[in-house]
């Protein structure tokens, strides 16, 4: 079973988020609406089955995931894991924080590393045998690890990573050539060097690079380069960068330099703060996709827009927090609970 290796990732509690495959619709008002198509119709892209899979449960709540072959690596707050079907509080294996299972069987794996403190996001390198962590915690396996780490996918002991942040870890994103970390939070220093709120690791040396824009508050949630490496959006609460909030305004797009393309990334969608945020920012051939949820903002859904010009090509303002997005083909999954698409 192939699936890719980050799935909609950011699930905070499957009975209260849903994940469907949503129609965006394009910016521009549309003449009319066209009739439904029927399902199953021809013409109509092949989805996932919403059938469900046996999965191993928590005592807590999981905040990132990733998957690597047959393997779910999941991170958060929690501290025990049970076998799919069991009830909680029986059949439990302590876990500090992170665990893993097969995706097909839902068998729970040894896989344990440990944090004192929640993790937030976990990224796989390029081969799949490294996993990267990032959050609140200050040791990892029982060792100093100041809110990001390294293990390795195999066994979850420790694997070398030189990065440390003096504030909460909140995204981290392998580039497409597997040789680029991407750190965002609400830090204000990586390795006591100054970087507001991103950062970017070269693994090879791991060494930070010039990659420094300046977010000015809040915090980075979720972090991408494009496909053919030409850029890095971040998506999150932050307000301004740089001073600039149009664009800048819970969405910007940068060169690889750390310099901020003057688009209309923020032209149309203005929501970010203490009430909204751009939760996830992804990519592929076709553009940029971003996934927000606001209560006072102008939009609530899924979107993708130009890379280069930041304009908007397709929306679906659902009017229901949207945790995450993924493209998948010609069909695009979003983890939200939308009511009025």
């Amino acid at each position: 079973m192939k699936l890719p290796r980050r799935f909609l990732s950011g699930l905070l509690a499957a009975a209260l988020v849903s994940i469907g495959a949503v129609t965006l619709a394009p910016a521009s008002p549309a003449a009319a609406d066209p009739a439904p198509t029927p399902a199953g119709a021809a013409g109509t892209p092949n989805t996932v089955s919403a059938d469900a899979l046996p999965t191993a449960q928590i005592n807590g709540i999981v905040w990132d995931q990733v998957v690597v072959g047959d393997i779910v690596y999941a991170v958060g707050k929690f501290s025990a894991v049970r076998p799919a079907g069991s009830p909680a509080g029986q059949n439990e294996s302590p876990r500090g924080n992170a665990m893993a299972y097969n995706i097909n069987t839902g068998e729970v794996l040894d896989w344990a590393p440990t944090t004192n403190g929640t993790i937030n996001a976990i990224a796989a390198s390029a081969d799949g045998q490294t996993l990267y962590l990032g959050g609140e915690f200050t040791t990892l396996n029982n060792q100093t690890a100041w809110r990001v780490g390294a293990v390795r996918a195999s066994d979850g002991q420790r694997a070398p990573l030189g990065a440390s942040a003096n504030g909460s870890v909140k995204a981290l994103s392998v580039s497409p050539n597997g040789q680029t970390l991407y750190i965002g939070g609400a830090f204000t220093q990586i390795n006591s060097s100054a970087r507001q709120r991103v950062a970017a690791l070269n693994l090879s040396n791991q060494q930070l690079t010039s990659f420094a824009p300046k977010i000015d508050n809040y915090y980075v949630r979720s972090i991408v380069e494009a496909v053919d490496g030409s850029a890095v959006a971040i998506g999150g609460a932050f307000e301004s960068v740089g001073g600039s909030d149009k664009p800048g305004h819970g969405i910007a797009i940068f060169e690889k330099d750390g310099t901020l393309r003057k688009n209309n990334a923020s032209s149309v969608v203005y929501g970010a703060g203490a009430e909204a945020s751009v939760m996830s920012v992804k990519a592929d051939e076709q553009g940029l996709y971003a996934a927000s949820y606001s209560r006072l903002g102008t939009f609530e859904g899924v979107m993708r827009l130009n890379w280069v010009t930041g304009d908007i090509d397709y929306m679906a303002d659902c009017h229901g927090d949207s945790y995450d997005v993924l493209p998948a083909g010609d069909v695009i999954y979003a983890a939200s609970h939308s009511h009025d698409c």
